[in-house]
Formats: structure tokens, sequence, C-alpha cells
């Protein structure tokens, strides 16, 4: 027998051998990569529509907390400027409510926009718009 041919057939078969793990060796790492890629584009999805979820959420927020200042603020002055204030944020504070609180705001504007703010409101008068601001308050934010 001739041991130097039979090595080098050896040697030839561990380098095939060698290419052959090398190349399924690639391939599953180019895998394992696109994998991972994968991932972080789901990631990434995600995690956009969690920030838009929460930029709504602070968006709803501010509308409802500007609404609540201004008819406060309105409560405690009665002057045609805070009335126009508190006006405007109620409208603006509807698209963000649900049906039965749409109703509450309303009825709310109807009694602001009733106010006469360039006279003198009886007792009666101005305790009926602040019951009415402390209900829509108290129904706001439950």
């Amino acid at each position: 027998m001739n041991w130097i041919l039979i090595g080098q057939f050896i040697s030839y078969a561990v380098a095939i051998i060698s290419a052959y793990s090398a190349i399924t060796n690639n391939k599953r790492d180019n895998q394992t990569i696109k994998e991972i890629e994968l991932s972080k584009e789901d990631f990434a999805r995600e995690n956009e529509e969690l920030k838009r979820e929460q930029n709504l959420q602070d968006q709803k927020q501010k509308l409802i907390s500007n609404f609540l200042s201004s008819i406060n603020i309105f409560a405690g002055s009665m002057n045609g400027k805070n009335q126009a204030q508190a006006l405007s944020d109620c409208g603006k504070v509807l698209s963000v409510l649900s049906h039965d609180k749409v109703k509450i705001v309303t009825d709310l504007m109807s009694t602001i926009q009733k106010v006469n703010t360039t006279s003198w409101l009886t007792n009666d008068e101005t305790q009926k718009i602040i019951n009415a601001i402390n209900s829509a308050t108290i129904s706001i934010l439950l």
C-alpha cells in the first residue's frame, strides 16, 4: 500500500469535511443574525406603538387638565375672558371623552354660556354655576 497516497486522500477528506462544516456554520450564523435583526425590528415597532399610545394618553390628560383648570378659574372669577377660555377648553376636551361624559360637558358648556359676565350674579346663580362645575369635575375624573 501507498501510505503517502492514503494520507493525501485523508487530508482531502478532512478538508472537504472542514469546508462543509464551515459552510453550514456560516448559514446557521446568517440565519441567527437575520432572526436577531427581525427581533430588533419587532422591538422597534412595538416601542413606536407604545410611544404613540403614551403620546395620545399625554395629550388626552393635557386636554382634561386644561379643561378642569379653565372651568375652575372661571368659577373663581366669573369674567368674560375666563368664560371664553372655559368654553374653548370644553370644546377641545369633547373629542377625548366618552359619550356619557360628553353629555356632562355639553350641559356644563350650556350653563357657562348662559352666564352674563357683565352684571352681578346672585348667590343662587353663582352657586348653581359652581355646583355644575363641581359636578362636571367629579364626573370627568371618575
